[in-house]
């Protein structure tokens, strides 16, 4: 498992292009969104990862809950990494619908 980790490269939000993404066994794709408004106190997120798994499938996992808090997990077991992404894409889109953005990551350069 850490040698999974430490060839992983990670996609930082998604492909809004039409191409269909392709990725690698040790690939993963992670977005994080944030939705805030201070005059309605909100201030929520969501993680979503799709991460491989030791048995050859894909994890779906997603985080969300209030910014700076503990929030909650799902994980929902995939075949294929495809099925796994496709869902990470419709609730990335769900969500931004309903307000959240992408939130840019800082480069581990350091």
């Amino acid at each position: 498992m850490l040698a999974i980790v430490l060839l992983t490269r990670v996609m930082i939000g998604t492909i809004q292009t039409g191409k269909q993404c392709r990725m690698d066994a040790r690939t993963t794709m992670q977005s994080y969104l944030e939705k805030r408004d201070p005059t309605k106190n909100l201030a929520r997120f969501h993680s979503l990862m799709v991460l491989p798994d030791l048995f050859g499938g894909w994890t779906f996992e997603r985080e969300w809950g209030r910014i700076g808090q503990a929030g909650q997990v799902r994980r929902i077991y995939f075949p294929s990494q495809e099925e796994a992404t496709q869902a990470l894409l419709e609730v990335e889109t769900a969500k931004k619908r309903r307000g959240y953005w992408l939130r840019p990551q800082q480069l581990g350069l350091f």
